[in-house]
């Protein structure tokens, strides 16, 4: 049984499926005999208002069972959101395409650019940080 209540995104559960989709699409690319020279993600999300409860993102990382009372929440400003990003197949960076996703969302929620967890500076630029999520017990 769902829990219908439960009207937040978890930072470390939303970092890590957008890391694991950018990851995988690069294995799919790898297997095509005709690689595309762009790609165009897609993150949507829908029914974020749910009656008069508002779906929050909270900022930060999850550092201990009390993060949350701790971080900034936000709230969504609409019901539904999307972003579609195209990339050049060619020089395709999952774990860049995973961070540029998830900046856009939490910007779209009111979120600075410091506030996105999991995230590091690589010579391509910001990326997200699997390692980061994998170190945490």
């Amino acid at each position: 049984m769902s829990d219908k209540t439960d009207t937040r995104l978890h930072p470390l559960a939303l970092t890590e499926v957008v890391i694991n989709f950018a990851r995988l699409y690069q294995q799919v690319l790898g297997d095509l005999r005709n690689p595309p020279s762009r790609l165009e993600f897609r993150i949507e999300l829908r029914n974020l208002w749910l009656g008069s409860e508002k779906v929050r993102l909270p900022a930060g990382p999850v550092l201990d069972p009390w993060w949350e009372e701790r971080a900034a929440q936000r709230l969504a400003p609409a019901d539904t959101w999307n972003y579609k990003p195209l990339v050049p197949a060619e020089t395709y960076n999952p774990d860049r395409v995973a961070f540029q996703l998830a900046r856009e969302l939490y910007l779209w929620f009111g979120h600075s650019e410091e506030s996105i967890p999991y995230k590091k500076e690589t010579e391509a630029g910001t990326v997200s940080d699997a390692d980061a999520i994998a170190s945490i017990h």
